[in-house]
């Protein structure tokens, strides 16, 4: 499945990282594995360590360039079925945007799994963001930068 180069973040002989280009969320990124495998346990202890730390600067990543209070690590390999992550910066704007669109108070707590729903249904690419949002090019700029310096 290949997407725009622009949405690219980066590539290796084991993954690739792109921007998800069916969401307009800044900072959602499609973590890919390379091998073929279709679950977790199909990796080789090395790959999944080297999976593991992918994972976390990717995550880290998100955190640092759109401020995410959290980054959702989601895996479903329905659609889809090679091995893949899908990394979703929940920011307090899109929980601001959430809560008022599900009608629930500042305080109550986030369902995670509702909002990233809600959020995927409700910004398709292209779709137009709260205000304040950064725009998904300079958001994989940005990304590009801390993760592929060269």
């Amino acid at each position: 499945m290949a997407l725009k180069p622009d949405y690219a973040i980066l590539a290796d002989e084991l993954f690739t990282l792109e921007h998800a280009d069916f969401c307009g969320v800044p900072g959602y990124l499609v973590l890919r594995v390379r091998s073929g495998a279709q679950s977790l346990g199909d990796l080789s202890t090395g790959r999944a360590q080297k999976l593991g730390v992918m994972t976390a600067s990717a995550a880290g990543a998100i955190e640092t360039i759109v401020k995410a209070e959290r980054v959702y690590c989601l895996s479903f390999c329905e659609v889809d079925r090679g091995l893949h992550f899908h990394l979703f910066p929940r920011t307090s704007g899109l929980a601001a945007a959430w809560r008022e669109a599900a009608g629930v108070g500042e305080d109550a707590p986030i369902d995670g799994a509702a909002l990233f729903a809600w959020a995927r249904a409700t910004f398709p690419a292209g779709a137009a963001l709260p205000a304040g949002f950064p725009t998904v090019a300079e958001t994989c700029d940005k990304l590009r930068g801390l993760l592929d310096p060269a």
